[in-house]
């Protein structure tokens, strides 16, 4: 059986000569560079593709994959949607619903744009520790000494912070200590910082209308399998609402799990609601004989360069 590599992207745009030109992502150039070398290698597979392979059983000619955009950022309806569209190809997006219909920031890039203006991860960390009592300092000082580093695209000092400000090590204080240096950092005024960052409701419908697919995100982008049953149905059900609501919710809706968390509960509620697949970020490529629907595997939009050579 042919295999399918589904893609991830994140941000896309002429980052070097952008206001943040250290934001990890990739280069405009870049992303159309490798549009034109999967097409002529794969078959680039859209929504009905995908019915036709994951429920119909029907069987690949060709090595192909399925084109992934997380978080709904602008750089998608300036950037990525017009490369798409003249060269017919459906991309698959998945926005949260609170930074598109709520103007508000998702912690995920609050840290992407702390890392971005603040080179010295030490002076980082030397801004956190006065939010903490004596207890969670010792406690990081610890951690620090012993911390593993396992990122291909992150140094130990960069994959340490994250780690800080992503888990629940700073319980209560997290979110005054992101908000803390996004504002003394990055920007004071979110709302503007966020209609610049992330899609409106105005361009998914174009895009939709223009033979996008959007997913679902969650609503807040949360670690669904932290949080209670109940908040992670409204995660859920909130999210198909807001695509319902704005006309662009497909039957065959897809979940792109936030962070790439999930669990059986989650697996559950998600069969229950006749999800169609779910996406997560373990490595990996999908066969269209041997597949569980909801743990569909993905590869990152920098290592695509393996697998065009």
């Amino acid at each position: 059986m042919k295999k399918i590599y589904f893609i991830t992207y994140h941000y896309i745009r002429p980052i070097k000569k952008s206001k943040y030109p250290n934001l990890k992502g990739m280069e405009l150039k870049k992303f159309q560079s490798q549009l034109n070398k999967l097409r002529k290698i794969y078959k680039i597979l859209n929504i009905n593709d995908l019915i036709e392979i994951f429920k119909n059983k029907k069987n690949l000619k060709k090595t192909s994959c399925v084109l992934t955009f997380d978080d709904g950022y602008k750089d998608n309806f300036k950037y990525v949607f017009p490369e798409l569209k003249k060269r017919n190809i459906m991309g698959f997006f998945f926005p949260s619903v609170s930074s598109t219909e709520n103007k508000s920031i998702l912690n995920v890039n609050k840290i992407q744009f702390i890392l971005e203006k603040e080179k010295s991860r030490i002076k980082i960390l030397e801004s956190i520790l006065p939010h903490l009592n004596l207890k969670l300092k010792n406690k990081i000082n610890t951690l620090k000494k012993n911390f593993k580093h396992n990122h291909p695209y992150d140094d130990k000092n960069t994959s340490f912070i994250k780690f800080i400000l992503q888990s629940n090590l700073l319980g209560k204080k997290k979110q005054k200590v992101i908000d803390f240096l996004f504002k003394k950092l990055v920007a004071t005024n979110k709302i503007t910082f966020s209609k610049k960052l992330y899609l409106s409701k105005n361009e998914i419908i174009v895009m939709h209308k223009n033979g996008m697919y959007f997913g679902c995100h969650g609503t807040n982008h949360l670690r669904l399998n932290e949080i209670s049953k109940k908040q992670m149905k409204f995660e859920i059900n909130n999210n198909i609402k807001f695509l319902k609501k704005i006309g662009v919710f497909n039957k065959n809706w897809i979940m792109c799990y936030p962070h790439g968390c999930y669990n059986k509960s989650i697996l559950d509620f998600l069969f229950k609601k006749n999800c169609f697949l779910g996406l997560t970020t373990k490595k990996g490529f999908e066969r269209s004989n041997n597949f569980n629907p909801l743990k569909i595997k993905r590869i990152d939009c920098n290592e695509v360069d393996g697998i065009l050579n």
